[in-house]
């Protein structure tokens, strides 16, 4: 399966901050803001994610290299 990048036009009504998401091998990844350092803010974006691709994405959310991974349940 080839990557996907999704670029910031469909993501209008999503706030990322300063992040770029990408969605790859179904997994959802975007840059490292200070303001997802708090557990409760990673699922916020879980969630906004999830509405924005009329799917559903886990909540376990991890910080590795700089950049979160939600996984699609």
């Amino acid at each position: 399966m080839p990557q996907t990048y999704l670029k910031e036009p469909q993501f209008a009504s999503v706030d990322f901050g300063s992040a770029l998401p990408s969605l790859v091998y179904g997994q959802v990844f975007f840059s490292y803001t200070e303001d997802m350092t708090l557990e409760g803010e990673c699922q916020k974006r879980a969630s906004r994610i999830s509405r924005a691709l009329h799917t559903t994405f886990t909540a376990r959310c991890i910080a590795s290299r700089r950049s979160w991974s939600f996984d699609r349940s």
